[in-house]
């Protein structure tokens, strides 16, 4: 049903799935990860509810506005999307968010605004205890950073190296970076057995 809930009973705005936008902002070079802190003394990422008609990475921005003075540009990645273990949770209303990362080139002075009494900058080597599932989402932000090297060679004809043998019948490539290689597969429209079939 999708009905409005009061928020002292359940403390979610409506049966089925509450969306909300979460904002990993990471300063890569000084490995340190933008946080606040909650009302509850628990440190989070910067995010929140989405308002009706608002799109996730536009309440994803509004978010680290709200509660940290922050503007973040750049172009983020989206890292998650679905489902999070929250405390508010119950059988008949949930929490589905969607987390994007944003690296940034400078630590900009910040302070908490909003529900946030705090915010600061962190340390990723030595983070506090985090709220809800907002660790695992870093987990996966740091994931994606890993990889992200890689990920750019693979554009970068200089970077790949065609392959053959092998008895799986795919255009096979070898993209390098930084001494660190990734084999490359796809399914080529030659070896298409379905085509051949019809």
């Amino acid at each position: 049903m999708n009905e409005m809930m009061s928020t002292t009973e359940q403390k979610l705005w409506y049966d089925g799935p509450n969306y909300t936008a979460d904002s990993i902002v990471i300063h890569p070079e000084s490995r340190q990860v933008l946080l606040v802190k909650r009302k509850t003394g628990e440190w989070a990422l910067p995010g929140g509810f989405i308002d009706l008609g608002e799109e996730p990475l536009t309440a994803a921005h509004r978010e680290v506005m709200e509660e940290t003075g922050a503007t973040i540009g750049g172009d983020p990645t989206l890292v998650f999307c679905g489902l999070v273990n929250d405390s508010r949770n119950t059988q008949t209303a949930w929490i589905e968010t969607s987390a994007y990362l944003f690296t940034v080139p400078d630590l900009t002075a910040i302070t908490g605004h909003d529900d946030a009494v705090d915010a600061g900058w962190h340390s990723l080597d030595h983070l506090p205890e985090l709220y809800a599932s907002h660790d695992e989402i870093v987990v996966r932000a740091l994931d994606h950073l890993a990889c992200r090297p890689l990920a750019e060679s693979v554009q970068n004809p200089e970077c790949l190296y065609h392959v053959d043998g092998g008895h799986m019948q795919y255009e096979k490539a070898i993209a390098t970076k930084d001494h660190h290689a990734a084999f490359i597969k796809q399914l080529s429209a030659k070896y298409d057995s379905v085509q051949k079939r019809q």
